[in-house]
């Protein structure tokens, strides 16, 4: 086989470039493109040559390994994934590769990139064959300095994303009717997440969130949703990943004796809410915010005891859900996260409908070119209205032979 450039990025154009190589055997499906965007060719190609690992490359990522050769059919174990972040864009993988196998054994890289401009989207996702290693990996090389411009990046264990964002569906839906519908078109769904409007608690935001067993069954549910065309109760939903969260340690959540309880109605009061927990161990204070509540228990247990019974029961006319609450910042980081949300929905919403509007709108026929344009002896003659004003009412373009609309671009005839 001729030799070919494996290193050629996606095309500036949008068109993918699938290749698969494998040391120094090479069976690619390239681009036409010009443009080369990415690693050294040497580099990378002695790299290939001495781990023998797969090199893929798409309109998405750039993959290193997964797996390395002769390796078993299973994959790590969850914890041996790390996320390294802010890399310099000018960084790809023939200098991160080295970088990290210096840690120990790489099961595989995955350097994002974008597919409309070829670049390094400023991050990857690097899975190590142990735990060990991965945690080595983020206690040496967080914070490490890399480029031509020293910058440090960023280190830490990835935490798989189980949940996807679904906007656009009805109000009037209940957690029980979300979850019953997508369970027919999804594998591995185990929750769905819900939030009360704030006007009226037996409506929903109009998103939700849904949560899988696994990040392959999460996926795989946002490429059926996303491709498919599938409607949901009738209407056409917006997926996305969910925002991740950053999770409080277990050593300050066990030490929590509060409560956090949502989906209140306006009608709740604290006293209400003091006399309906009370039951289940002594309370220090309840503050009610909106439609939620922190309950603070004197005793940890006591609180645990009734988070276990209250939990999706009815109260005040709505199905509360209980659960520990988190440090003060955590709660303000994920309200202003749902806010941001709601905000990306419309705007997502909006881009939608114009595009929508846009593709029913037929295209202006263009007119074909003068041949001759007779020459001007004297100012343009006009139809006069009885006003003595330009009857179209538009500037007069001597060049054309009719005048021209400018605002919806097209020739008034």
């Amino acid at each position: 086989m001729d030799s070919v450039n494996i290193w050629r990025t996606p095309c500036e154009n949008g068109g993918d470039v699938q290749e698969k190589t494998n040391g120094s055997s090479t069976d690619s499906q390239l681009c036409t493109s010009t443009s080369m965007q990415g690693p050294d060719p040497n580099k990378l190609k002695a790299l290939l040559e001495k781990t023998n690992y797969s090199h893929q490359v798409t309109a998405g990522q750039r993959k290193y390994g997964g797996p390395p050769p002769n390796w078993p059919d299973s994959t790590p174990p969850s914890g041996c994934e790390i996320f390294v972040g802010k890399i310099p864009r000018e960084i790809y993988e023939d200098e991160l590769i080295p970088l990290f196998e210096k840690i120990g054994k790489l099961w595989d890289l995955r350097l994002m990139i974008d597919p409309t401009t070829s670049q390094s989207r400023g991050y990857a996702f690097i899975t190590y064959c142990n735990k060990e290693d991965a945690l080595k990996a983020v206690q040496e090389l967080d914070g490490h300095r890399i480029g031509p411009k020293n910058y440090p990046i960023k280190v830490n264990i990835s935490v798989p994303n189980l949940r996807l964002f679904i906007g656009n569906i009805p109000k009037i839906m209940s957690k029980e009717h979300i979850f019953n519908e997508f369970k027919k078109v999804t594998d591995g769904l185990i929750e769905v997440i819900t939030y009360s409007s704030p006007d009226d608690r037996r409506k929903n935001r109009g998103f939700c969130f849904l949560e899988f067993d696994n990040h392959k069954n999460a996926s795989a549910a946002k490429r059926k949703l996303t491709t498919s065309g599938i409607k949901i109760f009738k209407c056409e939903i917006l997926v996305d990943w969910a925002d991740p969260q950053e999770e409080p340690d277990e050593e300050t959540m066990s030490k929590v004796k509060v409560l956090y309880v949502r989906n209140l109605t306006n009608s709740v009061t604290e006293q209400q809410l003091t006399e309906l927990f009370e039951k289940h161990g002594q309370i220090e204070r309840v503050k009610k915010i909106k439609d939620y509540a922190f309950v603070h228990f004197e005793d940890r247990n006591e609180a645990l005891q009734a988070m276990e019974r209250l939990n999706n029961t009815e109260f005040g006319g709505s199905q509360i859900e209980i659960s520990l609450a988190k440090p003060p910042s955590d709660r303000r980081k994920k309200e202003e996260m749902l806010r941001n949300r709601e905000k990306r929905m419309l705007m997502m919403m909006q881009q939608k409908q114009i595009l929508n509007h846009l593709s029913r709108v037929p295209q202006t026929q263009i007119r074909p070119p003068l041949q001759a344009i007779p020459p001007l002896n004297g100012p343009s003659i006009l139809p006069i209205s009885r006003n003595g004003r330009n009857r179209f009412s538009q500037p007069f373009n001597p060049m054309l032979s009719v005048p021209y609309h400018r605002q919806s671009n097209s020739f008034l005839v």
